[in-house]
């Protein structure tokens, strides 16, 4: 039966195992990046040291610390010297350094600090220099590796969403030596071809040293000389390369360069169309108020027309008129009442009337109507009037009159 071990007899043989290896059992060198970085009281660096796939923990105690001359910070790379340890009590090992220092990779990222300091003061990074990106390009320039699929999403995105945009492509190398020089040319080809509204240089994602070319001094100095707007799009979003820096935009990657350098037509024409809809609508409704209002004006001015005031002037007259008419007739006809009734009063009056009932009246010689019999003596004339004649006589005998028999 096979043996059962306990936890720490296994940890305690693969101590051994490490100590007496032919390789692990002395010193190794290892190089990578730092990752995490803490510092003891006491001195002690505690990192941790990286690859793109596995990580390993440094420890770099102080005595071996004042002697090494790297700054420990994340993202350095340095090569490491020491030996491997496993700790039994929790089964994990490390690397105890009694080395570190600058690897090449440290070295190009040091350059790419200094050589980034040096053209921040000299302000080829101001924003201030940098040229707008034009809105409605015709051609866009294109300067990368003829092959693979930055070319090919770039021509994608454009003809997606602006196809009358033409593409010119000037191919170049995008890693190595060779890159910088050759990207360089691309740029001024580009130039001499003419026509070209915006230029588009970049590459897909890849290692600080792949990326590193875009780092050349000479090609950032070429990008901040160059009369058209630049966008660069080199590698991923986390990648920051001088060349990045340096352009007129900066895009996280060659598909939002293609974004940026286009715009995309069938929104522009929904922005438009949805704009023409809101100002038919506001057009609509002005003129509805309009018309309105001129309705309303148009009735306005026709009772004001002269016409129409005198026509209304003319049925306020005949109104007029016609109370007046109605006024005056029932004054004539109250005045015909009271003539009648005048006319009653002084039919009753006239002495005709009483003589067409056998009464007369008598009168001297002169005319004067005698109603007392003193008025006369015997032998005067008297003359008495009927209704129908005057009887002359004269007066023979004078008779008081008995008022009692009356």
């Amino acid at each position: 039966m096979a043996k059962v071990f306990t936890v720490s007899e296994i940890n305690k043989y693969a101590s051994r195992l490490i100590k007496n290896d032919l390789i692990l059992g002395r010193n190794v060198e290892v190089e990578g990046e730092i990752g995490e970085v803490s510092f003891s009281q006491a001195g002690h660096a505690y990192f941790v040291l990286k690859d793109a796939a596995c990580q390993i923990k440094v420890n770099f105690f102080k005595n071996y610390r004042d002697k090494s001359e790297v700054t420990l910070k994340p993202g350095v790379s340095v090569l490491c010297v020491g030996k491997i340890n496993l700790y039994e009590t929790t089964g994990s090992y490390s690397l105890t350094a009694s080395v570190v220092k600058e690897s090449g990779l440290g070295r190009m990222y040091e350059n790419y600090i200094k050589l980034k300091e040096k053209l921040e003061r000299e302000g080829l990074f101001a924003l201030e220099r940098k040229k707008s990106i034009p809105k409605y390009p015709s051609v866009v320039g294109v300067v990368t590796s003829a092959e693979g699929a930055v070319i090919h999403d770039i021509i994608t995105t454009v003809k997606k969403r602006s196809p009358g945009v033409s593409i010119a492509l000037a191919p170049a190398f995008v890693q190595g030596e060779a890159a910088p020089s050759s990207m360089i040319e691309a740029l001024r080809l580009l130039r001499e071809y003419g026509g070209i509204d915006v230029v588009i240089i970049g590459r897909g994602g890849g290692s600080f040293e792949d990326l590193n070319c875009f780092n050349d001094e000479s090609l950032v100095r070429e990008i901040v000389s160059y009369d058209i707007p630049i966008i660069s799009a080199v590698g991923h979003e986390t990648n920051v390369t001088l060349t990045d820096l340096a352009a007129d935009m900066r895009a996280a990657t060659p598909t939002a360069a293609a974004q940026a350098a286009v715009p995309d037509v069938e929104s522009i024409l929904k922005f438009y169309s949805q704009k023409i809809a809101f100002a038919q609508s506001l057009v609509e409704k002005k003129m509805h108020i309009l018309k309105s209002s001129l309705k309303a004006k148009a009735q306005l001015l026709r009772a004001m027309h002269p016409e129409n005031r005198l026509r209304q002037r003319q049925m306020l007259i005949d109104m007029l008129y016609e109370r007046l008419e109605n006024s005056i007739g029932r004054v004539f006809s109250s005045f015909r009442d009271k003539l009648n009734i005048y006319e009653a009063r002084l039919s009753g009056r006239n002495p005709k009337n009483a003589l067409r009932k056998g009464y007369a009246y008598i009168s001297d010689k002169t005319g004067t109507i005698i109603t007392s019999a003193n008025k006369f003596n015997l032998g005067d004339k008297v003359f008495m009037t009927l209704y129908d004649g005057i009887i002359e006589g004269t007066v023979d005998k004078i008779s008081p009159l008995d008022k009692n028999k009356l």
